[in-house]
């Protein structure tokens, strides 16, 4: 059986799909499969970003304690240990790392004259007060005993922030010619965004003025 040329035709074009090639101004057709074409890469996925660092909030809480371990035993015996050997009131500030309230050899303010002269720190604070006026400093911080003896120990807490965080305290050594232990500018940050670890730090030799 012979079928005709439009037969095979209509054969070929179900065998074959019709595919329609232009170029050069003209059109024509060419039969043969059809190539499905490659799919598209499938893009890399993203990296995801690293979290931030947390940050400290506006303040941070910090307690000071105070613990005197001048005794008989530490001073020897000469001169011998005296009676009634006590420390006064601590006092001092939070403030910015270029303020200063006192320095080992450095002319001593008013009010630290005062509070190793008689464990008085009305005027200290008031300078605190002076300097926390223009942003320098937080409010003068103080233990609520008056003075305590020694051996003894004194506690508080206190507020610091990235703004004010250095740390200055002092208290009078009595009886003594004038004496005082203190700390001068003790950074309470490691960076701006991480406190220092909690750790004792020893008063360092008392200082005259």
């Amino acid at each position: 059986m012979f079928m005709s040329s439009l037969g095979v035709v209509r054969a070929a074009l179900r065998a074959f799909p019709l595919v329609l090639l232009t170029g050069g101004g003209a059109e024509r057709a060419s039969v043969g499969p059809v190539v499905p074409p490659a799919p598209a890469p499938v893009p890399p996925r993203p990296t995801p970003a690293p979290e931030p660092a947390p940050e400290c909030g506006e303040s941070a809480a910090y307690g000071v304690t105070f613990r005197a371990v001048w005794d008989a035993d530490s001073h020897g015996n000469r001169p011998p240990f005296p009676s009634g050997a006590h420390f006064s009131r601590v006092a001092g500030a939070a403030h910015a790392e270029e303020v200063s309230f006192w320095s080992a050899g450095g002319i001593a303010t008013p009010g630290i004259e005062s509070m190793a002269e008689t464990g008085s720190v009305s005027t200290l604070c008031r300078e605190i007060e002076a300097e926390a006026d223009r942003g320098g400093s937080g409010p003068c911080l103080m233990s609520a005993e008056a003075s305590f003896q020694s051996p003894g120990s004194v506690s508080f807490s206190f507020e610091a922030d990235a703004e004010r965080p250095s740390l200055t305290l002092v208290s009078m050594i009595a009886p003594s010619p004038d004496w005082f232990v203190g700390v001068n500018g003790i950074r309470l940050l490691e960076s701006a965004t991480t406190p220092e670890p909690t750790a004792g730090r020893p008063s360092p030799p008392a200082m005259p003025t």
